[in-house]
């Protein structure tokens, strides 16, 4: 299990906060802009495996995993451009579920009972949760970019949009959403903080407004609702997985 958990860790950091804008876009054009985006995949692989990078199994292993990954997009951007479908929250789900679905495939090798990860970093990380606590982090930090705007569009028929358009927006939610996690995931005690991190939106809206630009995303209930709510389910996913933070 450590090592299947550490390959979705390099799966979140690869496909979320490794995946540029550039990168998004040419993905979305054609074949050849998947390929940068599976380099990348591949030597996150390799650098969280870093205790079984002499093994040629497991790089065949990685390998595979990245080829499969890019197929897999490859496909789902077809799909849309020739159905005429939405990209939607199921579309992402179900794309992020076969990207996982291909990582459990080393639960069919030998890499999982390996002697390198006995007693290794990998290991002791895993056992004090880290590596969970990393997982749910990702996920409603930088995860969160596109699967609250995939979420909009379906539920509540929001325009799409380019997911990173604008780094002011993007990175102030994955902020906002990495704190409230901190928070919740860290006990009852900090959760009375949270309503004061939500609070932030309104003199920062008004600053912004005067200074720079609207931005009205600050403002509007369905953004701070929504960062609330993945913040609040990852922190419980967390915890639930006995993952702990201490503060």
């Amino acid at each position: 299990m450590p090592l299947f958990r550490l390959l979705i860790l390099a799966h979140l950091i690869a496909d979320f906060p490794l995946q540029s804008a550039q990168i998004y876009r040419l993905k979305r054009r054609y074949l050849a802009g998947q390929v940068p985006h599976a380099f990348i995949y591949l030597g996150t692989m390799a650098l969280a495996g870093y205790p079984l990078i002499g093994y040629g199994s497991y790089w065949c292993f990685i390998s595979a995993v990245a080829t499969a990954h890019l197929m897999v997009d490859y496909l789902k951007v077809m799909f849309l451009d020739h159905s005429g479908a939405r990209n939607d929250l199921w579309t992402f789900l179900l794309d992020q579920a076969m990207h996982i679905a291909v990582i459990a495939a080393v639960f069919m090798t030998p890499l999982p009972g390996l002697p390198e990860l006995q007693g290794s970093i990998i290991q002791r990380l895993d056992r004090a949760g880290v590596i969970t606590t990393c997982i749910f982090f990702l996920v409603a930090t930088f995860g969160g970019v596109y699967l609250l705007d995939s979420a909009k569009r379906t539920l509540l028929d929001a325009p799409e949009c380019v997911l990173v358009s604008d780094g002011f927006s993007k990175y102030y939610g994955v902020i906002e959403r990495g704190i409230l996690f901190a928070l919740m995931a860290g006990g009852y005690v900090y959760c009375a903080l949270v309503p004061l991190v939500l609070a932030v939106r309104v003199p920062l809206a008004n600053y912004c407004a005067k200074t720079f630009q609207p931005r009205p995303f600050l403002l509007a209930r369905t953004d701070g609702a929504g960062n609330l709510l993945l913040a609040a389910i990852c922190a419980a996913a967390a915890g639930f997985s006995g993952a702990r933070i201490n503060l």
